[in-house]
């Protein structure tokens, strides 16, 4: 594969995912064109799958104008996954005692790909990656973590709605009397994008970093479900946010 083709695939996909997936720590684009890429049998490979995914979704967001190439190929979290392996590269296996958590861990690292193909730029607005309508739970999917949810004593207590799983919703307020309601089907999404955001704000894409933003918010929402007060760290600055809770009827 000659440069101009790979910067059309890199182009389609970004750097940081196909690095990802190539388990190849140098840089993709600040190369000059007579520069020779490295790569083995098995990333020249998994290039071409990539092109010909690409294609796949090219032809099914061109019948459907509502939908970018990008979204598409959001759904592909496993396979690239795999592709990963195959490269020579390993996933991070990291399980937890809480069933909920473990579950939001888990899906994280299942899309942890997909998300980095974002462009940088839209993370800043998060309403514009337009993204929580492509990832969805299926229904059996959506009354487990609904069960997961009333499971836990502190979820329980912010949990409206608690006998119809596609309809309960997380609700509270915050001290400044700004209420938060976030639905049962796409609480999974909405957390695991909003905590990606997270990481974007402080240019920390790693994986790593990722999982550990999983963890801390998850621990700071139970913490607001309990009615304490929590700090929240963005950017480079420290915002210190007392948030009261209040349980909106």
């Amino acid at each position: 594969m000659n440069n101009k083709d790979l910067k059309l695939v890199i182009f389609k996909v970004g750097e940081k995912f196909l690095q990802y997936i190539l388990n190849y720590n140098q840089p993709l684009i600040q190369r000059k064109k007579d520069d020779v890429y490295k790569f083995n049998n098995e990333q020249i490979e998994t290039i071409k799958k990539i092109v010909s995914l690409i294609h796949q979704c090219e032809i099914a967001s061109a019948q459907n104008p509502y939908s970018t190439i990008k979204q598409y190929l959001f759904n592909f979290g496993k396979m690239f996954n795999n592709m990963r392996q195959n490269c020579g590269g390993k996933l991070i296996n990291k399980s937890n005692d809480i069933e909920l958590l473990d579950y939001l861990t888990t899906k994280a690292i299942e899309y942890y790909p997909s998300l980095l193909i974002i462009e940088e730029k839209k993370w800043f607005n998060h309403n514009i990656t337009d993204l929580n309508s492509h990832f969805k739970l299926s229904i059996d999917e959506s009354e487990y973590i609904h069960n997961l949810l009333l499971k836990d004593k502190d979820f329980n207590n912010i949990l409206s709605i608690k006998e119809k799983p596609m309809f309960s919703n997380l609700n509270y307020k915050l001290e400044n009397n700004i209420s938060t309601a976030c639905f049962n089907p796409s609480f999974v999404s909405s957390f695991i994008l909003r905590s990606f955001q997270n990481c974007c704000y402080r240019i920390k894409y790693d994986i790593q970093s990722f999982l550990n933003e999983i963890e801390s918010q998850f621990y700071c929402l139970k913490t607001i479900a309990k009615g304490k007060s929590v700090e929240i760290s963005m950017k480079s600055t420290i915002l210190v946010l007392k948030i009261q809770y209040q349980l909106v009827q």
